[in-house]
């Protein structure tokens, strides 16, 4: 091999790696983004429940006191005794674990995970940590509540096909999906996904204004241009109208980065039961209420 061919084979060969290297960098700059995100949404689901502002996990929650405050909540039960403020990384741990104990008599599902991984600000094992008790906690809850409000035989028959344990089965998206498409079929909408199909502003607006109807929009005129504050204004009603907390801001939730998983936990809210009575109420004493979209 001629020195014309190396150098054209050693000139190949840095191209590539630096090819490698920008696309390594992408690939980091996108999880780094998305679990931004996350970390954002989870923190504000942890703060909704303690009353605590809750801004950085690898600083707020290592030394257990919040971790215990929020099973307190969750739970219903009582920890008389903990380091208040603990001192040392033993101190930390001695809560953590004491939080790790009431997780297990809950039956919340954690998988390698460890006190001294939460007292030493593993941020990835703490958002799986607050998955497993949002799953535990929040969805199940959410679940139980439709599968009540059925009622009856028939409720129970339905149940059975549509309200089967979500952590059991794994399947929270498409439950999901399922009974956001129970709404938005009312609009003559419809969505295939928890991520893409909710990023122009449409979908959002068409469940809000139909659970609610005080805020009429007509969701089929939402210009490209107008995604965010469509779904911010979407998202602020939504919170007046159904006591559905922000943990997403608009950037975040019309955000090629979102995860699944704060999707999923932000928009199960919608779910809950005692939306039919907003609606209902509304209609009631607003006999003369004409919806402003027109999506036949």
């Amino acid at each position: 091999m001629d020195s014309r061919t190396l150098d054209q084979l050693d000139a190949w060969r840095r191209k590539r790696n630096i090819n490698n290297t920008r696309g390594i960098s992408t690939i980091r700059r996108v999880e780094t983004k998305w679990i931004q995100i996350q970390h954002r949404t989870f923190s504000n689901w942890v703060s909704q429940h303690t009353g605590t502002n809750i801004e950085n996990f690898k600083v707020d929650f290592i030394d257990g006191v919040v971790f215990l405050n929020l099973m307190e909540v969750l739970s219903g039960k009582t920890v008389k005794r903990y380091h208040k403020s603990p001192q040392s990384i033993t101190q930390r741990c001695d809560n953590v674990q004491l939080a790790l104990d009431i997780c297990a008599s809950e039956d919340v599902r954690l998988t390698n995970i460890g006190a001294q991984d939460i007292a030493n600000g593993s941020l990835k094992l703490i958002l799986g940590l607050v998955w497993c008790l949002i799953q535990r906690y929040h969805l199940t809850t959410i679940y139980e509540r439709r599968t009540s409000s059925l009622g009856g035989e028939s409720g129970d028959r339905r149940a059975s096909s549509e309200s089967r344990d979500p952590i059991k089965d794994n399947n929270h998206k498409i439950q999901l999906l399922r009974g956001l498409n129970k709404i938005l079929d009312k609009v003559k909408l419809r969505v295939n996904n928890i991520k893409d199909d909710w990023r122009d502003g449409m979908a959002i607006t068409a469940l809000v204004t139909y659970l609610a109807p005080a805020f009429n929009k007509d969701f089929m005129s939402i210009e490209r241009s107008e995604y965010i504050s469509a779904t911010d204004d979407a998202m602020t009603a939504a919170e007046k109208y159904l006591s559905v907390p922000r943990l997403l801001s608009a950037e975040d939730f019309t955000s090629d980065d979102v995860d699944e998983l704060s999707m999923i936990t932000y928009l199960s809210y919608f779910m809950d039961p005692s939306h039919k009575t907003v609606r209902e109420n509304y209609l009631r004493d607003h006999p003369e209420y004409i919806p402003l979209y027109k999506p036949f």
